[in-house]
């Protein structure tokens, strides 16, 4: 009988957040759920993670550690992540909430030498 491991894998044990550590990365971290072995990370990218779509495994974590750096996300990009518990016997329990997360875009940088045609060398 797993109902236990299901019953400890719910929204009010799990607990995830984001930070942004530095440009195209974020930390996600959660609370570990007694009983299992590793947490498994799942994203996707998507314009809204509201929609259903399709995850894809991106880190294995074991246990006790809370927290993974995920690298290399593109500027501007929508990212989607649930988290998934894993006892073991290689069960995985119920999956956490989405939470979801845009990469900020690099800003523009304002223009240079504003002038008026015809008056280039002119002040």
């Amino acid at each position: 009988m797993r109902y236990w491991f299901i019953s400890l894998f719910s929204l009010s044990t799990l607990l995830l957040f984001l930070s942004r550590a530095q440009s195209a990365e974020t930390t996600l971290a959660w609370d570990v759920v007694p009983g299992s072995t590793l947490t498994r990370i799942f994203q996707r990218r998507a314009p809204d993670c509201g929609q259903a779509g399709q995850y894809t495994a991106v880190a294995d974590v074991p246990a006790p550690t809370a927290q993974v750096t995920l690298r290399e996300l593109e500027e501007g990009g929508t990212y989607c992540w649930l988290v998934r518990a894993v006892d073991a016997a290689g069960l995985q329990g119920q999956p956490s909430y989405v939470i979801g997360y845009t990469v900020p875009a690099p800003a523009l940088k304002a223009p240079t030498q504003l002038r008026m045609p015809g008056q280039e060398g002119q002040r």
